[in-house]
């Protein structure tokens, strides 16, 4: 298996099932200040079978407010982030920013963020901002004694 070719391919079928067959957002919890929603069940099903192996996990997540202090890493999970917006019918990202490696940038619709494992990461938003981002990871991020470390704050630079 190829993780990253594996996740481009699911991000990218997940991405156009959401275009044709969108679903209610209104699930979302709490995570470190992320807000994440699954999929209903079933929803995923046939996309997670054309790869041949379920060690997946997909979601979306809403950025609503200053997460600077929230950079982090996971050390097992290979992740890619569609930044999502008006073609998938979630608002457009406005006042939105990623964090990867060592730098903030802007971030917009369609836009991917890849993930290596141990690679310092996060989002966040201004005031008034939003973010909506489709995030695929393998392994599965499910306990984050295991697979979410290092938090620190990194300030967002005032001229991006």
């Amino acid at each position: 298996m190829n993780v990253k070719e594996d996740l481009e391919g699911l991000a990218r079928r997940v991405v156009e099932k959401l275009q044709r067959e969108p679903f209610y957002l209104s699930g979302f919890v709490d995570y470190h200040g992320f807000e994440k929603q699954g999929f209903p069940e079933g929803w995923l099903d046939s996309l997670v079978a054309e790869l041949g192996q379920t060690c997946v996990q997909a979601e979306i997540v809403r950025v609503r407010h200053d997460l600077t202090g929230a950079i982090h890493i996971h050390r097992q999970a290979y992740a890619r982030c569609v930044i999502l917006g008006t073609r998938t019918r979630v608002e457009t990202p406005r006042d939105a920013y990623a964090f990867l490696r060592d730098h903030w940038f802007k971030v917009d619709e369609e836009m991917v963020v890849d993930v290596p494992p141990g690679t310092p990461h996060g989002f966040t938003v201004r005031d008034g901002g939003v973010l909506y981002f489709l995030s695929v990871q393998s392994p599965p991020i499910i306990g984050e004694e295991e697979d979410y470390a290092g938090v620190i704050s990194v300030p967002l630079p005032s001229e991006i």
